[in-house]
């Protein structure tokens, strides 16, 4: 044991004699007071088995310098074995610094390691501290990862080449840059070697990965069975953690060879698409690898490829279609189609690779139907999208314009399509677009939408409209509000309110809301307008008023006035009593009485206009002679305000006879009418002219008896006025005109000698069931005219009516009328007698007029039901006379519109079979504990289903509402 100590001794006094200085910290001898550098090793790290230093100067001197570097060596001691030495020949300035890394690789042992890493150990650089220059560490060192690689498969391919699968099974990775290789043996005979790192396919990352396999397609045949020994890394290339494993052993036997087998299942003949197709199957037990081509030949010519682009699984099947190949003209195709036409493709069976068909054309005569939209999305100032679809491919077609029934612009694709969507571009802002879509199939059938219409979005605008009310303090009977809107860029829509519910909207001007006061409290109410311009911005104003409609009897607005027989005056024979009603407010007359002697003689209704006039014929013979009676009438408005007048007569002897009446001149009326159709309206312009002598007071124009046709509304500019009176039972609708000042009931309008009016209504037509005769369809009763003037200073009035003839009315024919029908693919129908007997004449004929307007903007048409008809009975009007007087697509794809509730338009009652949770039985099937529902009451779905293919063909709405007033708002909003 001494001799064993003194020999270690000994060893650390020859190591430390052998040590440089610099390992010991002592400064250099005879340093002078220069700049010097000073070395120091500021840390050490490790990466994979490579050691990496960082050393800096942090002297006042360089190291070396751009003429003559300095060169130094670095030293790396682990365990304090010197293993590794770094020469550099880098200057250094002061505060440089510099990463380095040893050329050795360190394959540490687990456990700790000292490590210590000393610069300029040669001391070949003079520095200003050279006890600084080592750095050292204790480093820990884990267990070292190594990989294992087995054999883990040895297999025969199909093509009957050696496959084999090795598998890293250890905890370690394969460092990187490794090569090695794997050998074969075959029945013990060396067959040659394989390279490792070229795998075929790996798995998990392949062997250079714990857990890792890597797969390897020799060249090698297996041609019967054989003893297979693999070797891998048989040169000890790779470290492993088991040497001992490296090899496996297996008998092998070649694969019975499986193949796919190609055959054309279907030809397919798309006429719609001009195309032909075909269905390939792989008949066969192996895949068939995608690149092998298809062929057609087309009587007898070859034509197109197509190249099948998928593998195909053993009974899996592709369908594809010749791009190459358009089936333009229409004749009949004897085809026939070829799969794997190059044989690029080893097959079971080479000689069932083809099919053949007659594809057939027959001349198509039926156009596409649309059987969704159009419909116009993502609106922008200057652009909109318009969609729709086809129940077969045709091309797509828009012809649009900012003018209704223009459509100078067009946008097209001749792509044949089933979904259609086109882009209209360089549009205007604020502006609306009317449009129509067309779809042409192959054989050049097409179809057309109806007009439909769209509005470009308005450019930014933050300057809100203007917007004011004009109406009397005080509102009586049917007051029109008017509002005065103004915008910068223009009024999109102003909004009426009464006691702050929306009433009405209008869209145009001249902004206007026709308000019945008649069903309103008397007393106070307020009136709002809203004004929007198309950005959105609002504006309101409101003014209070005051709705009397009632008043007490020195206060009625009804005013009667008896014309003949004068007060005192005689009579005798038979005496023709006239009387006169008008109406401060407009009111209707609801009655007008006349009475002898306190007893009535007459009563009558009244009317909707004022002044109105009535008469009655008194037989006075038989009355004393000399005797003196009172003739009273008396009138009542609707609201029970009443008017009365009186005259006393006295009866003369039969042989009085009064003067005769000098002759008046009555001045001339001429009536002048002009008729044309605006798609399924007729614009009505009635010109009258005073051709004089003198000028003419509150002139009353009464149109009568248009037959079959509906009063769609008229332009109430410059206080021109409107009434239908439509007679169910004959379906006409008679019109009175007059100018009228609503604010101003009293106010008389003068038609002077030489000066003319005109006015400008719509009419819609009618689809009867009764047939349509030609050619007197509009005004066939002629034209009544009622008006007063003045003579040698006393007021006047005149009543005569022209017949149709005189006006010079341009007559419109049964065909031009057809043409109105068959523009519509909307209907809309209602029960006129019905509207009149629960809601009276006024209200009714208010209804109409509505519905009428209605109409006139949506382009549609009105039918209306005249008989007892029940809704199986509506709806085969409908589809068998009705539908064949529109559109050609009304039947297919229109609309139906139904205004009342079912007591007007009756509905249907459907079967149904639905169980709920309950505690009774079903008494369809006999279920239990159910509640069932056997039946759904008030259904229109069944007139949607007008061919009765359970398929809904027409698009339906009901407008529904308690009284008239209800259904005209609905229809008004």
């Amino acid at each position: 044991m001494k001799i064993a100590k003194l020999i270690s001794a000994a060893l650390i006094i020859v190591l430390l004699a052998s040590l440089p200085a610099a390992f010991f910290g002592s400064p250099t001898a005879g340093a002078s007071s220069q700049e010097l550098p000073d070395l120091v090793v500021l840390r050490v790290w490790r990466t994979s088995n490579q050691i990496w230093y960082s050393i800096k100067n942090v002297g006042q001197g360089s190291v070396g310098g751009a003429v003559a570097p300095a060169s130094f060596y670095n030293v790396l001691l682990i365990d304090g074995q010197q293993v590794a030495e770094d020469k550099v020949t880098t200057s250094l300035a002061p505060g440089q610094q510099l990463d380095r890394a040893f050329s050795y690789q360190w394959q540490p042992t687990s456990g700790q390691h000292s490590i210590r890493v000393c610069a300029d150990w040669r001391q070949d650089i003079q520095e200003s501290n050279e006890g600084n220059n080592c750095w050292e560490g204790m480093w820990t060192v884990g267990e070292e990862k190594l990989p294992d690689l087995i054999v883990e498969k040895i297999e025969c391919r199909a093509d009957n080449k050696l496959w084999v699968m090795i598998k890293n099974i250890g905890s370690g990775a394969i460092p990187t840059g490794w090569k090695a290789l794997g050998e074969a043996y075959f029945d013990g005979i060396k067959k040659g070697n394989f390279d490792l790192t070229y795998p075929t396919s790996t798995l998990n990352g392949g062997i250079e990965n714990p857990g890792g396999s890597s797969t390897y397609f020799t060249n090698w045949d297996v041609t019967t069975e054989v003893r297979v020994r693999v070797v891998v890394d048989f040169t000890n290339e790779i470290k492993e953690s088991n040497e001992q494993n490296n090899s496996r052993e297996e008998k092998v036997k070649p694969a019975v060879t499986k193949l796919p087998d190609l055959l054309i299942e279907e030809i397919k003949c798309d006429r719609d698409n001009n195309r032909i197709g075909y269905v390939i199957r792989n008949n066969g037990e192996a895949v068939a690898s995608s690149g092998h081509a298809t062929a057609l030949y087309v009587d007898g010519k070859e034509v197109a490829h197509d190249l099948v682009g998928v593998d195909l699984q053993p009974g899996a099947t592709h369908e594809s279609w010749f791009k190459e190949y358009k089936w333009l003209e229409c004749k009949t195709l004897k085809v026939r189609v070829c799969a794997d036409s190059h044989n690029q493709v080893k097959e079971s069976d080479e000689q069932n690779n083809c099919l053949e068909k007659t594809c057939e054309c027959v001349v198509d005569v039926t156009p596409p139907n649309i059987t969704s939209g159009p419909t116009v999305s993502q609106v922008t100032q200057t652009s909109a999208v318009i969609c729709w679809t086809t129940d077969e491919a045709s091309d797509s077609l828009i012809e649009y314009d900012s003018h209704a029934g223009k459509y100078k612009m067009v946008a097209k694709d001749a792509d044949l399509v089933k979904k259609h969507c086109l882009t209209l571009t360089k549009l205007e802002p604020a502006t609306t677009y009317h449009f129509i879509v067309e779809s042409k199939d192959s054989s050049g059938n097409k179809v057309t939408s109806r007009d439909l219409s769209f509005e470009t979005l308005s450019p930014p605008d933050k300057a809100k409209p203007s917007v004011s009310l004009r109406l009397p303090d005080k509102l009586s009977g049917r007051v029109p509000i008017t509002a005065d809107a103004q915008d910068n860029i223009g009024v999109d829509r102003v909004v009426f309110f009464l006691d702050g519910k929306p009433m009405y909207t209008d869209y145009a001007p001249p902004f206007e809301w026709d308000l019945d006061t008649r069903g309103l409290d008397d007393g106070s109410h307020s009136i709002t307008t809203q004004a929007f311009d198309a950005a959105g911005n609002a504006v309101k104003a409101t003014q209070d008023v005051t709705v009397q409609n009632r008043f007490p009897a020195e206060l009625s607005p009804v005013h009667v006035r008896i014309i003949n027989p004068e007060s005192g005056a005689k009579v005798a024979g038979v005496v023709g009593i006239l009387a006169e009603v008008d109406h401060d407010h407009g009111l209707r007359i609801q009655e007008i009485q006349f009475k002898v002697d306190g007893e009535v003689v007459k009563s009558v209704g009244g009317g909707d206009f004022t002044p109105l006039r009535e008469s009655y014929s008194w037989d006075v013979s038989g009355l004393e002679i000399g005797s003196t009676h009172v003739i009273e009438v008396s009138a009542r408005d609707e609201a029970g305000n009443w008017g009365h007048a009186g005259v006393r007569v006295r009866i003369a002897s039969i042989e009085f006879r009064p003067p005769p009446l000098e002759m008046i001149p009555v001045p001339s009326i001429q009536v002048t009418r002009w008729v044309e159709r605006d798609s399924n309206y007729f614009i009505v312009r009635l010109q009258v002219r005073n051709d004089g002598p003198s000028p003419v007071k509150n002139l009353r124009i009464t149109e009568i008896g248009h037959e079959r046709f509906l009063f769609a509304g008229g332009e109430t500019t410059d206080y021109r006025r409107y009434a239908g009176k439509y007679n169910s039972g004959a379906h006409t609708t008679s019109l009175i005109i007059r100018k009228g000042d609503p604010l101003n009931p009293k106010r008389e309008f003068i038609l002077r000698a030489g000066e003319s009016w005109e006015f400008r209504y719509y009419l819609i037509s009618l689809v009867t069931v009764l047939p349509v005769t030609a050619p007197r369809e509009l005004a066939s009763g002629g034209v009544r005219l009622e008006f007063e003037f003045e003579h040698e200073g006393s007021r006047r009035s005149s009543e005569y009516t022209l017949p149709p003839e005189v006006t010079g009315e341009h007559m419109v024919s049964a065909s031009t009328i057809r043409d109105a029908l068959t523009s519509a693919d909307y209907l809309i129908t209602t029960y006129p007698s019905r509207l009149f007997s629960s809601y009276g004449a006024g209200s009714a004929n208010d209804l109409l007029k509505k519905i009428g307007e209605l109409a006139r903007l949506r382009g549609a048409v009105f039918a209306p039901i005249g008989g007892d008809w029940s809704a199986p009975t509506l709806k085969r009007v409908i589809r068998e006379d009705w539908g064949l007087q529109l559109s050609s697509s009304f039947l297919s794809n229109g609309y139906l519109l139904l205004v009342g509730e079912t007591e007007i338009i009756p509905s249907f009652n459907i079967p149904c079979h639905l169980h709920f949770t309950g505690e009774g039985t079903c008494p369809i099937c006999g279920a239990e504990n159910v509640d069932a529902l056997t039946q759904i009451h008030i259904t229109d779905y069944p007139y949607a289903d007008i061919s009765g293919d359970a398929q809904p063909e027409l698009k339906v709405g009901r407008i529904i509402g308690e009284d008239a007033d209800t259904l005209y708002r609905s229809i008004q909003a």
